[in-house]
Parts: structure tokens; sequence; C-alpha cells
């Protein structure tokens, strides 16, 4: 239910096409800003990371993208941690920038690398030969 007075609200059809078409660019505008505001962590940690900046100037970039969030503050703060040789804060910007290394598996029964495999209906003794299959091979 509309909030207000539903009296009060008006049917396209009883506007002119023209301020239909003008209602339609006002609201693209405020969505495309909206979009602008709601980047997501990926997108803000990777502009961040590939700005060439000290990290005072970092604040002011984040004011030039349109970036003062909650999430670009922690991309900053995180960026500035690493920097300073915390490895879990470089690890941190890495996997949230979308470059978090990948672990790909060979295994003796397919000849297609596997990244995932649901193991859980496997008996151990099945489990045991797979191991065994797969000390051999490597």
């Amino acid at each position: 239910m509309p909030k207000g007075n539903a009296q009060n609200l008006v049917q396209n059809r009883d506007v002119s096409p023209e301020q239909r078409r003008a209602w339609a660019e006002k609201a693209w505008k405020a969505s495309a800003e909206t979009r602008k505001r709601r980047k997501s962590s990926a997108e803000i940690m990777r502009a961040l990371l590939s700005a060439q900046l000290t990290p005072e100037e970092a604040d002011d970039k984040l004011k030039e993208l349109g970036l003062e969030t909650f999430g670009g503050a922690i991309a900053l703060a995180q960026i500035q941690r690493a920097l300073t040789g915390d490895t879990e804060a470089a690890r941190f910007c890495r996997d949230t920038a979308g470059d978090k290394p990948t672990e790909a598996m060979t295994l003796a029964l397919t000849d297609k690398p596997v990244k995932a495999m649901d193991l859980t209906q496997l008996s151990d003794a099945e489990l045991e030969a797979l191991a065994d299959r797969a000390d051999e091979d490597g």
C-alpha cells in the first residue's frame, strides 16, 4: 500500500508522454546515483588498489570516486594495515579485490581438473583407495 493519501496518486494513463519521460529520466538519474554509492566491496578495493596514492591521498580519492561509505572506509583501513606489513590485511585486500587463488586437483578418476567434489557419500574404504591412488600418482 502506498504511503500518504491514495487519492493523490496519478495513473500513468492520466499523464502526458512528455511528463512520463521527464519522470523516467529523473528516476534513471536517481538510480544511477544510488548504484554509484552502492559499489561492491570488490569494486572499491580494486579502485583503491589500482590507484597510486599515498595513504593520506587515499581519503581524497575515496571522496573523488564517491565512495565515502563504510565499505570504502573499511577498504582504506585494510590497505593501510597491509602497507604496514599486516599479512592478514593484505590477504583480505587480495581476496576482496577478487584475486584469491583457487586450488584445482586432478584425480586419476577423470582427466579434467576438479574444483570441488562431494566426498561425504563415500565410504572409508573408498576414501582410503582414493588417497592411495593420489599418493601413487603424486
